[in-house]
């Protein structure tokens, strides 16, 4: 019995995920005819498009201008620890082709950052440290938009 709701748990959750929300207004479309955007599930902790605010990893939207802005935020760790919680806003924009497949993702890189410290916080900031970087990608042909991402 419980083999049963197990399967039955992941099949629910399979058609969940391979459910793209609809951004448009009108019946369903074909594939062909609209864009597809999907976003890691870590990527991001907070995800708007086209200025409005999401929950899902997976949305159908109309070709056309796309205004892409996510919230990450990580934690320190190792050597880094001192920084405790940091986070970013990213931002990017692009023009979504009809039929075409998008990638929002985001990670964390050592470079110089503009990360802000708090006046009269003690904080060990390193010559090379991490930074969050996002940006989305063109599935299937490797071409990916950097983000503009700002710390906070």
């Amino acid at each position: 019995m419980q083999g049963r709701f197990r399967l039955a748990a992941l099949s629910t959750a399979l058609v969940a995920c391979a459910t793209a929300t609809r951004l448009y207004e009108g019946p369903p479309r074909a594939p062909s005819e609209v864009v597809h955007v999907s976003i890691r599930p870590a990527a991001a902790d907070r995800l708007s498009l086209n200025g409005v605010t999401v929950r899902g990893y997976s949305f159908e939207l109309e070709p056309g201008p796309i205004a892409v802005e996510f919230e990450m935020r990580r934690s320190g760790y190792g050597e880094m620890a001192t920084l405790g919680v940091y986070g970013a806003v990213c931002r990017a924009a692009f023009e979504g082709k009809a039929g075409m497949r998008y990638r929002i993702d985001g990670g964390q890189r050592r470079g110089e950052t503009d990360a802000h410290v708090p006046k009269g916080e003690k904080r060990t900031v390193y010559e090379s440290q991490l930074v969050i970087v996002g940006w989305i990608e063109e599935v299937g042909t490797g071409h990916r938009i950097e983000a503009n991402c700002e710390a906070f």
